[in-house]
């Protein structure tokens, strides 16, 4: 057992239950043989600083100086430092000892007490009282303890899933302002590419067609910086106040067409098939149709050697559907990008599934996109 060195305010309550009995043995008020007296009044002021190394060893010590000072003829009935020091113990225990153990030490407080002297009915319920009144009270400030403890314990468990939470949303975005970023930016560079290799083939033969293909060059760059812009202008901090809050919209099912018109301009010939959809669709599952269509006609640009490509959207049984597909075969590559991949977690955002594979099960060399997101905005 290692002895711990006792704080301020032990030695003051040990020193001050030392003076006490120190004093009522001067003054003759402990009946019973001086010398039992004086180590009686020791032992008390020892139990207090012990039990800041052994609380059970502490409490023993006390409780037991009780019987035997009793049998050497000590009376207890007005011992206070005697008094005082249980009572402190008896509290000490119901605050730090567990349920059980607590337990066990208020009944043989209780016990020790009532067999140190002659008792009546009367006062063994006082003394129920005064004992069982030390010890509810150090039980009640422990379980006062326990409560703060759980309350700093769930109030950091909330602000680290706050902080988590946090974090996790800024990745998220993130990763949707990449993901717009590489659709505006890989569809527009491959529009730009084509159209400026269409202008390098026909300067030559057929000037009028190339400088119309250089036009196209620049409305794409032109297109492209806009959406960048729009997009910077949305990360950049205190934007909306600046702008008034005036922001472009997203693009959505309604811009569909001038996508269309777009990869034509740029050589692909795109069949556009828009079937009905019952209901509003949502924004989100709007903008992610218009970004899957986008990015599926840009990989038939740059994956594909097809010239012609087929776009269809439609609403049907609760569900948007947008596929993309081309009859091939595919453009030798040295390898993919991150295009399939956006696709599919803007989908899965939205609570949809993408499938992109080849176009038959026989393996063809066509190549298919099918998008399918729900249009209850709530899922």
């Amino acid at each position: 057992m290692r002895l711990q060195r006792p704080s301020l305010l032990d030695l003051a309550i040990a020193a001050g239950v030392l003076a006490l009995g120190l004093a009522e043995l001067a003054a003759g008020q402990l009946d019973g043989p001086t010398p039992v007296a004086a180590v009686a009044v020791v032992c008390y002021p020892v139990a207090l600083l012990l039990r800041c190394t052994s609380l059970w060893a502490a409490f023993l010590l006390a409780f037991s100086t009780i019987p035997v000072s009793y049998r050497l003829g000590l009376s207890q009935e007005d011992f206070l430092s005697s008094i005082v020091a249980c009572l402190l113990l008896v509290f000490h225990t119901g605050y730090r000892l567990p349920t059980r153990e607590a337990a066990l030490a208020f009944a043989f407080a209780y016990v020790t007490v009532v067999a140190s002297g002659e008792v009546t009915w009367g006062s063994l319920g006082w003394l129920l009282m005064i004992i069982g009144g030390a010890w509810g009270a150090g039980r009640a400030l422990r379980n006062r303890h326990m409560l703060i403890e759980d309350l700093r314990a769930t109030t950091a468990e909330l602000a680290a899933s706050r902080d988590e939470l946090a974090r996790r949303a800024v990745a998220e975005e993130r990763l949707r302002i990449a993901q717009d970023i590489h659709d505006v930016v890989s569809h527009s560079v491959t529009v730009m590419l084509v159209q400026a290799g269409v202008a390098e083939r026909k300067a030559r033969r057929d000037p009028d067609a190339a400088a119309e293909a250089a036009r196209s060059v620049q409305a794409s760059g032109r297109e492209a910086m806009d959406e960048l812009r729009q997009l910077l202008g949305v990360l950049r901090p205190g934007a909306d106040d600046v702008r008034g809050g005036d922001t472009a919209p997203q693009p959505g099912l309604d811009q569909l067409p001038a996508l269309v018109a777009h990869f034509r301009e740029a050589g692909l010939e795109v069949e556009y098939d828009a079937g009905p959809v019952a209901g509003a669709v949502p924004a989100g599952v709007a903008m992610t149709a218009y970004r899957v269509a986008q990015e599926a006609l840009t990989n038939v640009l740059r994956h594909s050697l097809a010239r012609r490509a087929t776009l269809r959207v439609r609403g049907e049984g609760g569900r948007f559907c947008v596929e993309v597909d081309d009859p091939g075969p595919a453009r030798p590559s040295p390898g993919g990008g991150h295009g399939l991949v956006g696709m599919r977690e803007r989908v899965q955002a939205c609570g949809g599934s993408l499938r992109a594979g080849p176009a038959a099960a026989d393996g063809a060399d066509g190549f298919a996109v099918a998008a399918s997101l729900p249009l209850e905005a709530d899922r």
